[in-house]
């Protein structure tokens, strides 16, 4: 059977999963005219950060102390800020940019596992139905035939199989 490509994907995104430095700046692909506060809201998990100029406001209730951000695009998570929000020190975080709203929003990676997972799994071509003939194997998208399970023999070192090539 012959597979098709997969549509091109958008060559850029707006999401970007980078990892906190040793004082928790996080480097995005911005640059501004002038170094600024960013105010910011937190919400659960999740920061929500104003850039410079957005009409966005932090929601009464919501607001954290505003966070540094350089003329560079380096956003400083402070150490207060990143523990109410569950964020380790240098971790992983997802940060996505809406530039038309001025507004990143940013969690830790780890928190999107198990949800990123179900993603990708979305984004696979669905499993080959299986074949009612005898003798007919079912082969992987690699197209190699899936290796068949083997028990142990009696005198083998640990149930391991020796692979001769």
């Amino acid at each position: 059977m012959w597979v098709r490509p997969a549509d091109p994907a958008a060559p850029r995104s707006n999401a970007l999963i980078r990892m906190l430095d040793a004082k928790g700046r996080l480097m995005l692909p911005l640059t501004l005219a002038a170094a600024a506060p960013a105010p910011a809201e937190r919400d659960g998990a999740v920061l929500t950060v104003f850039l410079p100029g957005s009409a966005e406001r932090p929601r009464p209730g919501f607001a954290v102390a505003a966070l540094p951000l350089d003329a560079r695009g380096r956003l400083t998570l402070t150490a207060a800020v990143r523990r109410e929000a569950g964020i380790p020190d240098g971790a992983d975080v997802l940060a996505v940019l809406d530039t038309d709203r001025g507004v990143i929003t940013v969690t830790a990676a780890s928190r999107l596992s198990a949800g990123i997972g179900d993603l990708l799994d979305g984004l696979r071509r669905p499993a080959a139905t299986a074949s009612a003939s005898p003798g007919d194997e079912q082969f992987g998208a690699d197209g190699v035939a899936p290796a068949a399970s083997v028990p142990a023999a009696a005198g083998d070192a640990g149930g391991r199989l020796r692979i001769v090539r």
